[in-house]
């Protein structure tokens, strides 16, 4: 009995020192290709601006532009009714969110206008998304658009 037990432990030993093995192997490989490198996650940043012009001047690309009245949004110009609030992907890794959060605040201002009954316009660059991820975001909030009307 003891000995089937010591047979077993031994087996066990040699099957997880294999696996460790190979896994540190595919590990190895992957360095060399340069698979290894990890690039942080794109950071995303929300603007007012009078128009919604694209930030493509300022380290960063524009990717949906929602039209706010100006008590819903911080001030840009003096005798202005409306502000632009653009949400932007801020490709110097100063933005203030992630892609979840910057969904989500978008959807909020999104949900409140309609709330409001304010009329909403909006323009989206899904030309401008990188990723799936941020195309499917500025698809997401296109419905979301076309739900709340």
């Amino acid at each position: 009995m003891i000995l089937a037990v010591l047979a077993a432990a031994l087996l066990l030993l040699l099957a997880s020192g294999w696996l460790a093995y190979q896994n540190s192997r595919l590990i190895a490989g992957r360095k060399a290709n340069g698979a290894a490198v990890h690039l942080p996650s794109p950071r995303y940043s929300v603007f007012s601006q009078a128009t919604p012009r694209q930030m493509g001047d300022s380290g960063g690309e524009s990717l949906f532009s929602l039209r706010l009245p100006l008590e819903s949004a911080a001030s840009v110009t003096e005798g202005q009714e409306y502000a632009w609030v653009t949400l932007c992907r801020d490709d110097t890794g100063q933005g203030e969110m992630l892609l979840p959060d910057a969904q989500r605040y978008m959807l909020s201002r999104i949900r409140q206008l309609a709330g409001e009954k304010q009329p909403i316009e909006f323009v989206a660059y899904v030309e401008e998304g990188v990723s799936d991820l941020e195309q499917e975001l500025i698809l997401n909030l296109e419905k979301a658009v076309k739900e709340a009307v």
